[in-house]
């Protein structure tokens, strides 16, 4: 008797964005094909996005093990490949359609089920689990709305199928004016462009100054704990109230040091050496 999170993952489809990601594509597609095994995933589709290192020769072989792959032959881009993946999501019939990005060292059966739970209610659309990022000492911010962990409703894609030109140019990049209603939202200068496109055009379409995505209803934030390779973030939690506090010392220790310096290549006002001259040279009281 299956289990009901895997009952509500029928018609699942995970895609994979991979760029020279040969470090790590491996440990993720196992882990996915374990979890297609047991029936909670439907299908596995890694797109290589013009890699130069291994990540397509890696890619191809896990087509024995049912996975789907294309191969770029020069790098288009995260938010062209969901379009692409979309499309081949929606070719299957998928109900949802996940995203999971290649540079995980893992995806734990419990953390990904978490991430299934949301799904059972028909009005939440996307469901996003939380990676933590960090800095040299460990981490410091919530980069949830930023993550690349997500489950989406393929019903909540329609606009993009029946040729909406709002997600056409944020997805797929293909309408070149840009639409009225984005002038006050920039993607591309953040580096997540997917993501915030994602977030507008899913959640915040109704409320596009909103930063919280906590206020919409339609999206479940799950606390899930998927970690980005050591050798690129730490895995160190601190408190709110730390990382505040870590912030302004960081600041505060950047301006010190940004005087010191300037201090050091400061050049002595002429005013300053003839006093100094004349103090030392001043004729003793007889």
């Amino acid at each position: 008797m299956p289990k009901k999170s895997t009952e509500k993952a029928r018609g699942l489809y995970v895609f994979v964005p991979a760029y020279n990601e040969e470090d790590t594509l491996g440990k993720v597609l196992q882990d996915l094909v374990a979890l297609k095994k047991k029936g909670l995933i439907q299908g596995i589709l890694v797109i290589n996005d013009g890699s130069i290192d291994k990540t397509k020769e890696i890619a191809e072989s896990f087509r024995s093990e049912g996975v789907d792959v294309v191969n770029h032959k020069k790098n288009k881009g995260k938010a062209f490949s969901f379009y692409e993946a979309a499309l081949w999501a929606k070719r299957n019939n998928a109900e949802f359609l996940g995203m999971f990005d290649a540079d995980l060292p893992e995806i734990p059966k419990k953390e990904f089920e978490k991430m299934l739970e949301p799904l059972k209610d028909p009005k939440i659309d996307m469901v996003i689990g939380k990676v933590f990022f960090s800095t040299r000492i460990g981490l410091i911010r919530d980069f949830t709305p930023l993550s690349g962990q997500r489950i989406i409703r393929m019903q909540a894609l329609k606009p993009l199928f029946i040729g909406n030109k709002t997600w056409l140019s944020l997805i797929a990049g293909i309408v070149k004016e840009r639409p009225k209603d984005m002038a006050k939202v920039k993607f591309e200068r953040r580096g997540y462009g997917l993501e915030d496109a994602l977030n507008y055009l899913i959640a915040r379409r109704k409320l596009p100054n909103s930063n919280d995505l906590k206020r919409f209803s339609n999206v479940a934030l799950v606390e899930t704990r998927f970690y980005a390779p050591p050798s690129k973030r730490k895995r160190l939690e601190m408190p709110m109230e730390l990382q505040q506090t870590h912030r302004i010392i960081q600041e505060r220790l950047r301006r010190a040091k940004k005087i010191k310096e300037q201090r050091k290549t400061r050049k002595t006002p002429s005013h300053t050496k003839a006093l100094k001259y004349a103090l030392k040279h001043r004729r003793k009281p007889r």
